[in-house]
């Protein structure tokens, strides 16, 4: 095919909104700058390849990991595999052919690289994905808040077959979703000859507008009011356990076996009859003139003081066996946090790449005023797939070690890297690994 090499004034550069609006000519792809589309197409295929370095590495990593394939935990990294995978998808196919058509645009202005059934192909694999990607997130959201707000329901649902069936079910509802507009009952799947993009057709707005209301605007504030809900239950459980605690304490000081007010307590809580052999003569003796009446309330009195002991004893291990329940306690709140925390911020990630490429397509739909950072948006879009790895190194410790551990595997050096942590980490006992 001839290279059209046909000359663009510069005013074409910021704006499609020109009379040839709406026919698919060589001057289209003239409209966007070379270098802006040369810098995507590059960052597409960058993007692409750490995206799939990381979450390939999470894919085989985390599962390699004891703790975190078993237990507990075993659901929560079912989930993030699941996010992985779909993020896995996005970088093998969506990115490289993106870079493709940047490049075939700049060889070939105003031609695309896809036909009909492969852009209806790759936009149905496209939202399939991304839906897919939310839908976990909102998943992990949903866990977190059952095992903190109700943990005994969540021992319940905590097992592989649910967890299993609830992402198989994920993706039936991401591609079911897609099926009306790729059949073409509703709406239909077009190449838009503004944009460049394979989506959904110009005129189909009200079927756009449904979509993004089942598929954004619903999901995103229950995300959001899932994790704030997490977070506040787990401060205010910590604020009552830090309470209860210091009440504890306060009672256990001045009847502590080990304390002196109990050891000279001690000895008048002993019968007369132990006690006499401890006195000195003088005492034995004044105690042998007692009466025999007097001896015996004597006996019972102290009878009475050693069963108010073995109450206290009692009472000390009830108290101690409920300090470790808050312990224990406090350490799942902690896990949950911590993976809450994590999912979070992976959240955040999504919603502030997402966000401006998606108000540039709503204001753009029909004409691109600023075809420069029409593209550049898209760039801090697709960021987000390689942005989770690093998430995770940052914020997850049983994630950081379980991604040395399976490097370590085949770089032996790099398992020295296991036991560190980050300044902002607290130090756990002998900073063990939490792989081993």
């Amino acid at each position: 095919m001839e290279i059209n090499t046909t000359t663009y004034s510069p005013e074409d550069n910021n704006s499609s909104c020109s009379s040839h609006n709406g026919t698919l000519g060589a001057w289209a792809g003239m409209q966007y700058p070379h270098a802006t589309l040369g810098f995507c197409a590059a960052m597409a295929f960058l993007i692409a390849i750490v995206g799939a370095c990381g979450n390939i590495l999470t894919i085989v990593a985390l599962p390699m990991c004891k703790k975190l394939r078993t237990g507990a935990a075993a659901s929560a990294t079912l989930y993030v595999i699941n996010l992985a995978v779909a993020e896995l998808m996005f970088c093998l196919f969506i990115l490289p052919m993106t870079g493709a058509q940047y490049i075939y645009l700049l060889l070939y202005p105003g031609q695309t690289l896809l036909n009909e059934n492969a852009c209806v192909f790759f936009a149905t694999v496209r939202y399939t994905i991304t839906q897919a990607e939310l839908q976990t997130i909102l998943a992990i959201a949903v866990t977190r808040a059952i095992a903190v707000r109700n943990p005994e329901l969540y021992l319940k649902i905590n097992t592989g077959c649910f967890t299993n069936t609830y992402i198989v079910g994920i993706w039936i509802w991401s591609f079911a979703m897609r099926l009306p507009i790729t059949t073409g009952i509703f709406g239909k799947f077009t190449f838009n000859q503004n944009t460049f993009e394979c989506d959904i057709d110009v005129k189909s707005g009200g079927v756009r507008l449904i979509y993004i209301l089942l598929e954004i605007i619903i999901p995103v504030p229950i995300i959001i009011f899932l994790y704030l809900m997490i977070f506040c239950t787990v401060w205010c459980s910590a604020r009552r356990v830090m309470r209860a605690s210091m009440k504890s304490k306060t009672a256990d000081v001045p009847n502590s076996p080990t304390s002196p007010l109990h050891s000279e307590r001690k000895g008048s809580m002993m019968p007369l009859n132990e006690r006499k052999d401890s006195l000195m003569p003088l005492q034995r003796g004044r105690i042998e003139s007692i009466t025999p009446e007097c001896r015996g309330n004597l006996d019972t009195l102290g009878r009475t003081r050693a069963g108010s002991q073995q109450v206290f004893k009692f009472n000390v291990k009830e108290s101690r066996k409920s300090l470790s329940r808050r312990a224990s306690f406090t350490k799942d709140n902690k896990r949950e946090l911590r993976l809450a925390r994590t999912i979070f911020v992976v959240f955040l990630v999504v919603v502030i790449c997402s966000i401006p490429v998606g108000v540039e397509h709503a204001l753009n739909r029909t004409c691109v005023k600023n075809l420069t950072k029409f593209l550049l948006v898209h760039v801090l879009y697709w960021s987000q797939y390689c942005i989770n790895i690093f998430v995770y190194v940052l914020m997850n410790k049983q994630y950081r070690d379980a991604y040395v551990e399976c490097i370590g595997k085949f770089i032996p050096r790099f398992k020295s890297h296991k036991k560190r942590r980050f300044m902002w980490e607290e130090n756990s006992a002998g900073n063990a690994s939490l792989c081993e």
